[in-house]
């Protein structure tokens, strides 16, 4: 079976699919994951200081308790809010950032804990001096950690059609898709969150060569809708 593959080096990440649609999302700059990481860095100390209030008379039970959660908030925030978040923490979020595997699919757990688990290495020689390094000269933008878990960090910042495909609701084709289709309009439309604009375009109008919809926003949007019946509808 063809697997997804990467093509030739673009501003954005390129991937063909199996079926010969070419999904591309844009990589998060090195700017705004510095920011993302500022944030998050922001929010585990404030909830250790938080932690810290009630466990402050405890003694030294308050102490081991308050070393368990630091030990939870430094190696297991970044797992945990990927996972909860679907690939972003409240940094990422804040920064419309998303991790993605490098065939665009959600990430799973352990690909998480491994990308985390190297950001260690990430953190030497001085104050992450080697994933800054990584960031700005490896393809891709990945640190360590993304090249050891195959994964990217994207870019999710919303536009302002899929904005409005998002709140369209759910819309019974007026004809017949085969399951192979259904599965593209609904990876496509899972897409249309991260892709770009021009690109998403692009794809529906080859997925919709038979809706005769010549506006290849409303074909966007007609996809989306179509592709909600296909998860939630048909059921």
């Amino acid at each position: 079976m063809k697997s997804a593959k990467p093509l030739p080096a673009n501003p954005n990440r390129q991937v063909e699919t199996p079926e010969g649609i070419i999904l591309s999302m844009p990589l998060a700059d090195p700017i705004a994951r510095a920011c993302a990481f500022a944030i998050d860095f922001l929010v585990r100390i404030s909830l250790l200081i938080l932690i810290s209030l009630p466990l402050a008379g405890l003694g030294q039970t308050g102490t081991g308790i308050w070393f368990i959660c630091l030990f939870v908030l430094w190696w297991g925030y970044y797992v945990i809010t990927e996972m909860l978040m679907d690939g972003s923490s409240p940094g990422k979020k804040a920064m419309h950032l998303r991790v993605v595997n490098e065939d665009f699919t959600s990430i799973n757990f352990s690909t998480s804990l491994i990308r985390n688990l190297l950001r260690v290495a990430d953190a030497f020689p001085g104050f992450y001096g080697m994933a800054i390094l990584t960031v700005l000269f490896s393809p891709g933008n990945k640190r360590l950690g993304d090249i050891a878990a195959k994964t990217v960090v994207v870019s999710t910042r919303p536009k302002k059609y899929r904005e409005i495909a998002l709140q369209a609701p759910a819309l019974i084709p007026n004809m017949t898709f085969t399951q192979t289709e259904q599965r593209n309009i609904i990876e496509f439309a899972r897409f249309c969150e991260l892709g770009s604009t021009d690109r998403a375009k692009e794809i529906a109008s080859h997925l919709a060569k038979p809706l005769n919809e010549e506006n290849s926003d409303q074909l966007v949007v007609l996809l989306r809708r179509y592709a909600k019946w296909f998860l939630e509808g048909s059921g």
